[in-house]
């Protein structure tokens, strides 16, 4: 119990040491491919959190549109993240990000997510349908997955989004059957696109499981602790020493 006491940072130390030694040859030997499940897995809840925020804003949208009174451009304008378009009959009429107006024959309709693949880039396309005043409106919200501009300038920047994709996929299809990608579902579980991961040495840090580092850490720690304690000891000592 004495020798316990006396050693305890040090006994401390060795049993940490132990079980991240344990964690990792049970848990994260496979790490590269640990990481790789978990950039996928980290892409597609940020998927459902962007269609589920699209979503909701499409019905303010739509609750705005039925509240205003007249035509006036402004009269429809409302705080979205993501560009909107409001059709009616089938014709624009209301657009809130200039650089890129789909046609509204490429949109999907209907109120399920779909992958808008045009030569502009890659978008998520939601909508919501509903009639007002004898018109038939259509509401589509566009989240952007790759945007490609004609000309790219400090205004205009290609590239993916980075709300979704913190480090970049190699690239992304509309197929499911595509060798080494790995599928992208809404928040029904319904295949949206499929994406390839990139390198594993590209993956960010935050993506790669720590759990082995971090007890490490705790055993270095641990161990520190242990070495300024013995060092006061011994200085202790020492001061005994020399009071005699």
């Amino acid at each position: 119990m004495k020798f316990f006491k006396k050693h305890i940072f040090l006994i401390l130390s060795v049993v940490f040491l132990g079980i991240s030694a344990l964690n990792f040859f049970i848990f994260e030997k496979d790490a590269p491919r640990a990481s790789e499940q978990h950039y996928i897995s980290s892409i597609r809840n940020r998927v459902k959190d962007e269609i589920l925020r699209s979503k909701s804003a499409l019905l303010e949208i739509g609750t705005q549109y039925q509240k205003s009174s007249g035509n006036a451009f402004l009269n429809f304008e409302t705080p979205s993240a993501y560009p909107y378009y409001i059709f009616r009959n089938g014709q624009l009429f209301y657009w809130s990000d200039h650089r890129y107006v789909p046609d509204y024959q490429e949109l999907a309709k209907g109120e399920q997510s779909k992958l808008l693949n045009s030569k502009n880039g890659k978008y998520i396309s939601n909508a919501i349908t509903f009639n007002h005043q004898g018109n038939k409106v259509e509401i589509f919200s566009l989240i952007n997955l790759y945007r490609k501009f004609r000309n790219e300038n400090d205004y205009l920047k290609n590239g993916y989004n980075n709300q979704i994709f913190i480090t970049e996929p190699k690239a992304i299809s509309n197929s499911q059957n595509e060798q080494n990608f790995q599928p992208i579902t809404d928040e029904k579980g319904t295949f949206l696109f499929s994406i390839l991961p990139p390198q594993v040495e590209k993956i960010n840090l935050p993506n790669i499981p720590s759990n082995t580092l971090f007890l490490l850490a705790i055993s270095i720690l641990l161990f520190g602790a242990y070495i300024i304690v013995w060092i006061n000891r011994l200085r202790k000592k020492h001061q005994f020493g020399r009071a005699f």
